[in-house]
């Protein structure tokens, strides 16, 4: 069971990390008029997909 929370956290910080970094900023800016400047958009991507990275390793060694 535990396996599987985990698989979902990696899948969600991978997924939001992804979209974060890769989605144009001037379309996620219409989807969120109040998000702030695009670096922090960018920096904020790397960081979630560094951690699904992270948990998805951390998961794998514990076997």
């Amino acid at each position: 069971m535990r396996f599987f929370i985990n698989m979902i956290k990696v899948l969600l910080f991978l997924g939001v990390g992804t979209a974060l970094f890769f989605i144009p900023y001037e379309k996620f800016q219409i989807w969120f008029p109040q998000a702030p400047k695009v670096a922090v958009v960018k920096v904020a991507g790397i960081v979630s997909l560094l951690c699904g990275i992270i948990i998805m390793v951390l998961m794998l060694s514990e076997k």
